[in-house]
């Protein structure tokens, strides 16, 4: 599966490297943080449990504030990192989450996913509404490290798209311990692509949880509920230690 997923990825970047080496020569943003998106970002300190929490822009980023503030509430000894992909996202982060360790989401290949996962050694891994990346989904769940995917959300769009492209994508999908997802329509399209009901849940839209002036939301504490069980059941019986796991 990873093998495969890797060619499909280099395939993709083969075809579309005109455009991508437009852009580096054009605008800043796409320059910004290459070390880090070929897996060469900060280690983290210490051995507390970590959760890493991944959002591509601004908007994803932001409304994850309510979901931080309840998971430092209900365990302030874990570390919270954060990821993004954009540069506008990362200097937003900056501003909004002060003292957070934070860096730039790695590219879809996996000895980057492995080295990433061995500099960063994340308990769990949450992420923002449609970030599902199959490689990295397949890494994780091959680490031991839970996945779950808070505010999720589906277009017509990208449902139609995973529909045809269903089969690499069904396998790392259902290694999402759990989603939460937005509305119950969004829950239908995920069970339509073949995730078990039993790993989907309805919690609503978190950017409403932002507007209390509270430690948290009601939706948010939903979701950091699902995060609690998933961690506490962390990786399949009788692997091996995360850093084995992760050897190149």
């Amino acid at each position: 599966m990873a093998l495969f997923l890797n060619i499909l990825f280099v395939l993709f970047f083969a075809f579309t490297a005109p455009f991508w080496i437009f852009q580096l020569l054009r605008s800043k943003k796409y320059r910004a943080g290459w070390p880090q998106r070929l897996g060469w970002v900060p280690k983290r300190e210490g051995k507390q449990p970590c959760v890493w929490i991944h959002g591509v822009s601004v908007g994803e980023i932001l409304t994850a504030r309510a979901f931080v503030r309840t998971l430092e509430k209900r365990h302030p000894g874990w570390d919270v990192v954060l990821s993004t992909t954009t540069l506008e996202a990362h200097r937003v982060v900056e501003r909004a989450y002060p003292g957070k360790m934070l860096f730039y989401f790695p590219m879809e290949l996996s000895f980057v996913i492995r080295r990433t996962l061995r500099r960063i050694r994340p308990t769990a891994v949450v992420l923002i509404e449609q970030e599902l990346w199959p490689n990295f989904l397949h890494h994780c769940d091959r680490a031991g490290i839970p996945a779950i995917l808070v505010n999720g959300r589906i277009s017509q769009r990208s449902y139609r798209l995973y529909s045809i492209v269903r089969w690499p994508l069904f396998r790392p999908f259902r290694k999402v311990r759990s989603y939460c997802v937005q509305t119950q329509e969004v829950a239908d399209r995920f069970a339509a692509l073949g995730i078990p009901r039993a790993q989907i849940d309805v919690t609503g839209n978190m950017k409403y949880d932002n507007i209390s002036t509270g430690d948290g939301g009601a939706k948010a504490g939903q979701a950091a509920r699902r995060l609690h069980p998933n961690v506490c059941r962390r990786g399949p019986p009788g692997r091996q230690d995360l850093r084995s796991r992760l050897r190149p």
